[in-house]
């Protein structure tokens, strides 16, 4: 067994029990989209349009959803970024549009279209959103796929149908771009719609405020390959960008209701509770007896210490109980337990910590 595989499964494992049942924030912010239409053959689009690109991501990659959208050609054209070019309109190439608008970008006009972006995203980002949607997404080395789950709400009421649009995008691909180089390094590569449909599926025709909805999704790793990411072994690792869009009206007439981005992620790179000083298991990997040592900055009046599996499924409950501030140990005892990778949790229904524990 490769150290890339344990590594998947462990994030797989530590992921089936906290990430699966973790919580989804929903911001209350406003977004536009801002699109790069561009091909690997325009050797402008590796010139003024590289540039501005650049400046545009540098100054709203936190406000705004910001893509390039490859057609006609290119060597990285693909079915979502054609989509979204014809539903944009415009001829030639580079075109940069923010939401739906071009920006009537020359050679000569660049560093005014970025002052004039950049005002027009902050305008949008003062705005009240009608709807926005929270996304979380990691990998399931076990099923070999990519998990994306999101909850959408609406913060005020509206009578228009509302489709969500999920995409992949990589952050940084290194390949030819004329008027840069061979080995010119891309940034935000449109590469998929996740479902296949670049528009997504409408979530319906009327919510009342305080409406939520919510989907989960999945792209297989093969799926995933197809569409260009090629190192698997960094899933987990912030190595691809999951931007959502809400679109409202029909083909040729869309409109962006507001966009939202995350990097995808593992349980190691979320945080344990604060309050967790120490959380400790040794020897690993174990032969029958496993010592547990724990440190809480405050008490924990209704702790549960858990044993799951690797389908998170609860084997045994090793204490349940308030956990007083400071140092404590445990003994977890295998008893009948086959060898293989264990997930020891500490929870309290609001706020979990999870360690890997082998038995050989």
């Amino acid at each position: 067994m490769t150290k890339t595989y344990l590594l998947c499964l462990s994030i797989s494992l530590l992921l089936g029990t906290a990430l699966a049942a973790q919580d989804i924030n929903v911001p209350q912010t406003h977004h536009p989209l801002i699109t790069k239409r561009t091909a690997s053959w325009c050797p402008k689009c590796g010139g003024y349009g590289w540039e501005l690109f650049r400046n545009l991501l540098n100054d709203n990659s936190n406000e705004a959803l910001v893509l390039a959208a490859h057609y006609g050609g290119s060597a990285y054209e693909n079915a979502v970024s054609t989509d979204l070019v014809a539903e944009l309109g415009g001829f030639g190439q580079p075109l940069f549009f923010l939401n739906t608008t071009d920006l009537g970008v020359t050679s000569s006009n660049i560093d005014q279209v970025r002052q004039d972006a950049q005002g027009q995203v902050d305008q949008i980002n003062a705005e009240f959103p009608t709807a926005q949607t929270g996304l979380l997404a990691y990998p399931d080395a076990m099923a070999e796929e990519l998990v994306i789950r999101t909850k959408t709400r609406f913060f005020e009421e509206t009578a228009q149908e509302v489709h969500l649009a999920v995409y992949l995008i990589q952050p940084s691909f290194i390949g030819t771009q004329s008027g840069q180089s061979s080995d010119a390094e891309h940034k935000n590569l449109l590469r998929m719609a996740v479902g296949g449909n670049t528009f997504g599926e409408s979530l319906g025709d009327a919510f009342p405020e305080g409406e939520e909805v919510e989907r989960e999704y999945s792209v297989s790793y093969s799926d995933l390959q197809s569409a260009g990411f090629d190192e698997l072994s960094s899933l987990g690792d912030s190595s691809l960008i999951v931007g959502a869009v809400l679109w409202t009206g029909e083909s040729g007439n869309r409109s962006v209701l507001n966009t939202n981005h995350v990097r995808e992620t593992t349980l190691t790179r979320v945080q344990s509770p604060a309050s967790v000083q120490a959380f400790e298991l040794f020897p690993l990997p174990a032969a029958d007896q496993v010592t547990v040592r724990l440190e809480l900055e405050e008490a924990w009046p209704q702790a549960q210490l858990q044993l799951v599996d690797a389908q998170g499924r609860l084997l045994r409950q090793v204490f349940q109980g308030e956990l007083p501030n400071g140092m404590q140990t445990f003994e977890l005892h295998r008893a009948d337990l086959p060898a293989g990778q264990y997930w020891l949790r500490l929870t309290d229904g609001a706020r979990v910590a999870v360690r890997a524990l082998v038995f050989r």
